[in-house]
């Protein structure tokens, strides 16, 4: 499915100023996704993806910054000695932790300005990265360009989210 973002042209619903619209609704992706998750009975609710280009690529990682932190939040609620199974996670905490994460994969495209340590914090799902050195907003990445060669923080980043800190 497809939709048209927030504040992209001239048929934006959104009522709130652009960068709280962004923050609040992946401009448009998280009420696509929870339209498609509650109302589309041919959906896998556990295999819905996202993407996007630019714009689109800023969307992709807000969605899935944004069920991500709901799922890590549910997680450590979980741990608290005064959760349901104390310190240990009981599979009916798990099983809520997971109903809060509706996006299990995402593949933002030419919007890698978020890549960071926070953002890979907050995400909870399968995620691919494209980019392309001479894509738009290249001059916005820490080195001016597009070039993520040379150790640059951004490729660095997305690179070292794999690994255990230790072996960052």
């Amino acid at each position: 499915m497809t939709f048209d973002a927030y504040y992209h042209g001239k048929s934006s619903s959104a009522s709130e100023p652009v960068m709280e619209a962004v923050v609040a609704n992946g401009e448009g992706m998280i009420p696509l996704v929870e339209f498609a998750y509650h109302n589309l009975n041919y959906i896998d609710n556990h295999r819905i993806g996202v993407m996007g280009h630019s714009m689109g690529g800023m969307s992709t990682w807000m969605t899935l910054m944004h069920y991500g932190s709901q799922y890590y939040t549910a997680m450590e609620k979980a741990k608290t000695p005064e959760s349901e199974g104390g310190e240990d996670i009981t599979d009916r905490e798990l099983e809520y932790a997971n109903s809060l994460n509706k996006v299990s994969a995402g593949l933002p495209i030419g919007n890698i300005r978020l890549s960071s340590e926070e953002a890979f914090s907050q995400i909870h799902a399968n995620l691919g990265i494209i980019y392309g050195q001479l894509d738009e907003g290249n001059y916005d990445l820490s080195q001016g360009n597009g070039d993520l060669s040379n150790n640059t923080l951004e490729g660095l980043v997305a690179i070292n989210s794999i690994f255990p800190k230790e072996e960052q």
